[in-house]
C-alpha cells in the first residue's frame, strides 16, 4: 500500500495499481492551447496520409505501408480501444476510427501483398504469416501494457509510448521498403510527406506541452503488507519523469522520415529504379 500526499491540497490517494494521475494526465496538465491545436493538425495530416495510402494501393495494386507496421497499428488499436478502453470517449472513438482505416489497409495487404514477396516460403504461406504477425503483435502489446500499468506509479494507460515506438518502426521500415521496391511501386511522396509532417506536428506539440508543465509533486509513503509504520519514500511527479526517451523517439522518427523523403527525391534511379509516383 502507498500513500501519496499532494503538498498543495494535502489530498491522500490510496494507490492500488494506480490512484495517482496516469502518465498522460500528469504530462498534459494545463497544456497550451496552441500545442493541442498542433497535435490536432497532426491527426488531420495523418488522416490524409492514410487516405493517400489507400488510394495509391488501390490504383497500383500494391501495398503502400509495411506489413509489420500495419499489424502493430491494428493490434495497438484493438488493445487500447476494446481490451482497455480509454477513459475519454473522444479517445475511444478516435482509436476505433484508426482501427477501421487500418483494417482497410490490412485487406489490401491480403489482396496485393503476396505478389511482392521475394521469399518463396513467405509467398506460399502469406496469409498464415500475416496472421502470425498479428497474433505476436497483439500478445506483445497486451503483455507490455500490463507490465507498465502494474509496475508504474504513473502508468501509461493510453499507450502513448508504444504508439511512438510503432511510428519509429514504421519510419525505419519505409526506408527498407524503398530498397526492396526496385521498381518504385507503392512508394508515394504524398504518403511520405504526410507521415513526416503529421509526426512533426505531434512531436512539436508534445514538446511544447512538456516544456511548459506546471510543477506537480507528490510526497510518497510506503508500508509493507501487515506493517504498522509508514516509511517516507521521497517525492514523485512530473519533475521526476525524464522525457529523454520520448525525445529520442521523436528525433528517430524525424531522421528516418527525412531519409525516406531524400531517397524518394534523390535516391538511385536508373534502370533498376523507376521514379516514385506522386
Amino acid at each position: 500500500m502507498i500513500h501519496a500526499f499532494a503538498p498543495d491540497s494535502i489530498q491522500v490517494h490510496q494507490i492500488q495499481r494506480g490512484g495517482l494521475p496516469t502518465l498522460t494526465q500528469l504530462l498534459s496538465a494545463d497544456a497550451p492551447r496552441f500545442a493541442l491545436s498542433l497535435i490536432a493538425v497532426g491527426g488531420v495530416v495523418w488522416l490524409i496520409t492514410y487516405l493517400a495510402a489507400l488510394r495509391t494501393s488501390h490504383r497500383e495494386r500494391v501495398t503502400t505501408i509495411p506489413l509489420a507496421a500495419v499489424c502493430l497499428n491494428i493490434t495497438w488499436e484493438v488493445v487500447h480501444s476494446i481490451v482497455y478502453p480509454p477513459p475519454r470517449q473522444i479517445d475511444l472513438y478516435t482509436n476505433l476510427a484508426w482501427l477501421g482505416l487500418d483494417l482497410l489497409i490490412l485487406l489490401q495487404i491480403f489482396r496485393y501483398g503476396r505478389a511482392r514477396q521475394t521469399v518463396a516460403q513467405i509467398r506460399d504461406y502469406f496469409a498464415p504469416v500475416v496472421i502470425g504477425v498479428l497474433v505476436l503483435s497483439f500478445v506483445g502489446h497486451l503483455t507490455f501494457h500490463r507490465h507498465v500499468t502494474a509496475n508504474s506509479i504513473f502508468p501509461d494507460e493510453s499507450g502513448a509510448i508504444p504508439a511512438y515506438l510503432i511510428n519509429l518502426v514504421m519510419s525505419v521500415l519505409f526506408v527498407s521498403m524503398y530498397y526492396q521496391r526496385t521498381d518504385g511501386a507503392g512508394l508515394s511522396k504524398t504518403v511520405a510527406w504526410g507521415k513526416c509532417v503529421g509526426s512533426l506536428c505531434y512531436a512539436v506539440g508534445n514538446i511544447l506541452v512538456l516544456n511548459r508543465l506546471p510543477t506537480v509533486t507528490y510526497e510518497v509513503q510506503v508500508r509493507a503488507a501487515g506493517a504498522a509504520t509508514w516509511v517516507p519514500a521521497g517525492e514523485v511527479g512530473n519533475t521526476t519523469i525524464h522525457p529523454g526517451f520520448i525525445f529520442f523517439l521523436f528525433a528517430g522518427i524525424a531522421i528516418f522520415d527525412i531519409i525516406y523523403l531524400y531517397l524518394l527525391y534523390f535516391g538511385p534511379r536508373g534502370s533498376h529504379r523507376a521514379p516514385a509516383p506522386q
